[in-house]
């Protein structure tokens, strides 16, 4: 009986991670959508991506690397630099918008994990039982997911936004020497995920405890 319960809790925690990277993954790709067609691409429309369904934005194996090595990414939004209003302004505000929106995700769960932890010092809130430690639980899956991807995300290298973001930034005649070895900083890059999967964790769990910790101060002036 005790196996099943430990069986149970870790299928439903699995469950959890895999929520919580759906939802990451569907608001970093999303604001890269929204912000691309506000800037005048209407690929992003054109390829159904301006839509609040997560499942229009996920990409399995990167769902996969998101729960097994906290970091992942969703599947990338289609572009085309070319249609924006103002080419170096637009590609550099859609290459930020996802890690921008994944910090701002991050940022919105410390503040409810500070919200319940003070209501609870303070008993204002009953919050026990598997119910509080599922949602505990996903709301610092996502908290961590969303700063792991972010921190990833502006890395200068395809396919990650870094590239779109540094790329604006770089004149064209220097851009061949920097990213001409894109491919096999990449091979490299998810070598080492795989082989040492807490890399970015080592990271980003001290700035997520960071952000609750401020979220906590923050919440505490104002009740």
């Amino acid at each position: 009986m005790e196996f099943l319960l430990r069986l149970g809790n870790s299928l439903a925690l699995l469950g959890i991670s895999f929520m919580a990277g759906i939802i990451v993954a569907a608001v970093h790709e999303y604001a890269h959508a929204f912000i691309s067609w506000k800037m005048g691409d209407n690929l992003p429309r054109f390829g159904r991506r301006l839509s609040l369904n997560p499942l229009r934005h996920v990409d399995i194996v990167g769902l996969l690397f998101m729960v097994q090595t906290g970091f992942g990414w969703g599947k990338p939004v289609q572009t085309s630099p070319k249609n924006y209003k103002d080419k170096k302004k637009g590609t550099i505000l859609s290459g930020i918008s996802g890690p921008l929106a994944s910090v701002i995700l991050a940022a919105l769960m410390a503040f409810i994990l500070a919200f319940i932890d003070i209501f609870t010092e303070e008993g204002k809130l009953f919050f026990t039982g598997y119910k509080a430690v599922y949602l505990i639980a996903f709301l610092k899956d996502v908290l961590i997911f969303s700063l792991n991807l972010a921190l990833v995300s502006l890395i200068p290298m395809k396919p990650y936004d870094g590239f779109m973001i540094w790329g604006g930034l770089i004149p064209p005649k220097n851009q061949f020497k920097i990213f001409q070895f894109q491919g096999i900083m990449l091979a490299i890059f998810l070598l080492v995920i795989l082989m040492s999967p807490e890399i970015f964790s080592t990271i980003t769990r001290p700035l997520g405890a960071l952000l609750e910790l401020s979220a906590k101060g923050i919440v505490h002036i104002f009740i």
